[in-house]
């Protein structure tokens, strides 16, 4: 069901950064979110990154390639 909810998502949002949380390193890929999010940091860590992956965002596709954002995937694993 996740797999139809993120494909109809990349279908009418392509540009919006899916943010996944887990509490394994070893997350399956195969929904290719932005970011992978610990689940086990706290709320100051929590933010932080979601403000980075909101940052990444608004920048241009050619800012991206430059910051090897554009389609690289992050594991976030210890706090900022």
């Amino acid at each position: 069901m996740i797999e139809v909810f993120m494909e109809l998502l990349n279908q009418v949002c392509p540009a919006y950064p899916i943010v996944a949380m887990s509490e394994q390193d070893d997350m399956d890929w195969k929904l290719q979110p932005t970011m992978i999010i610990r689940a086990d940091q706290d709320s100051d860590a929590l933010i932080a990154n979601l403000a980075m992956v909101e940052q990444r965002a608004r920048l241009s596709p050619h800012q991206q390639e430059q910051a090897g954002t554009s389609k690289s995937h992050k594991l976030i694993s210890r706090s900022l």
